[in-house]
């Protein structure tokens, strides 16, 4: 009488099966892909929490930039506001020119003030404004805010990109 392996091996043979090595081969390819698909997961979010945390510090020092170049334009229309009341326009010149970082040049309809706010090491926001020196011919504005906006550090902010009109 046989035994029972002997049977079960004889018809394990018959019916074709694979033997252990090829299932050892299988698990081992398979357990290569999820590796490897697990560390282009690990690399993908790192990747994407740096450029998270780069976006966070460029938006906290815009904001911050912001609120400093409002803070200067509040002091600008002090300024403004104080030179009216005076009825000596000219001194504005004086009294804006003693705010930190601000140029004042003048202007046909009275002053222009510039100045700037470092966002990061790379960018700075540029803000200009045109201070009137008779609001009541300006709809009772006494400035209007004609420049506000984010330049790369150090570039030339009236430098125009030469780009074909379709002319010849």
């Amino acid at each position: 009488m046989k035994s029972y392996r002997e049977a079960s091996r004889k018809n394990s043979l018959k019916l074709g099966s694979l033997g252990t090595g090829y299932v050892s081969i299988i698990m081992l390819f398979v357990m290569i892909c999820l590796t490897t698909l697990a560390l282009l997961s690990f690399s993908a979010a790192s990747s994407n929490s740096d450029i998270i945390d780069k976006s966070r510090t460029n938006m906290n020092g815009f904001y911050d930039a912001e609120c400093k170049a409002n803070r200067t334009l509040m002091q600008i229309d002090s300024a403004a506001a104080d030179a009216a009341e005076s009825g000596l326009f000219s001194t504005f010149a004086d009294t804006a020119g003693m705010i930190e970082g601000v140029i004042v040049s003048p202007a046909p309809d009275g002053y222009k003030v510039s100045w700037s706010e470092s966002i990061t090491d790379k960018l700075t926001l540029i803000c200009e404004a045109k201070v009137y020196s008779d609001p009541e011919m300006h709809e009772n504005k006494r400035y209007e805010i004609t420049k506000w906006h984010t330049s790369a550090q150090g570039a030339s902010t009236d430098a125009h990109i030469n780009v074909w009109d379709g002319t010849f």
